[in-house]
């Protein structure tokens, strides 16, 4: 059942819409026990979701208040501005290489290198703040499994 909807939930996981994206990084996340090798191959759909570009806010709000109330045939959602798919997504990407210490140090550097504006800089690559937490929690997940830094 699960190779089934692998092409739907692959195809929600790079979405534009953060709700969608959201949402199938979750479901992909509470499926991987069961399918490892299947979701492991969406690694750079999940990355593309942490790189993904935030949606434009400036006359959000009174356009999609004018569609809902004019139109109920054409549905459109405001864009978030809390980019919490970028959370979803680094923790699934984490759980996908965890066991690959290279690739989640490469992961954590090119992260935490990206935001070298300082922290909520707009240059940076990660906007939401729990992403930056969990970031944290892998660099110091990093250094106490290093037998170096002892």
């Amino acid at each position: 059942m699960f190779s089934s909807v692998e092409r739907f939930l692959k195809a929600a996981v790079v979405d534009k819409t953060p709700s969608i994206s959201s949402a199938a990084i979750v479901s992909s996340y509470h499926l991987f026990p069961a399918g490892k090798d299947v979701i492991k191959r969406w690694a750079n759909e999940v990355h593309e979701a942490i790189n993904s570009k935030p949606t434009s806010l400036v006359g959000s709000a009174s356009s999609y208040l004018t569609s809902f109330s004019t139109s109920s045939s054409s549905y459109s959602t405001p864009p978030s501005s809390s980019n919490i798919n970028q959370y979803h997504a680094l923790g699934l990407l984490y759980l996908i290489r965890q066991h690959d210490r290279m690739a989640v140090t490469k992961l954590i550097q090119q992260l935490a290198g990206s935001s070298r504006g300082g922290f909520g800089s707009s240059s940076g690559i990660l906007r939401n703040t729990f992403a930056y937490c969990l970031l944290i929690r892998f660099a110091a997940k990093i250094l106490d499994e290093d037998p170096n830094s002892r």
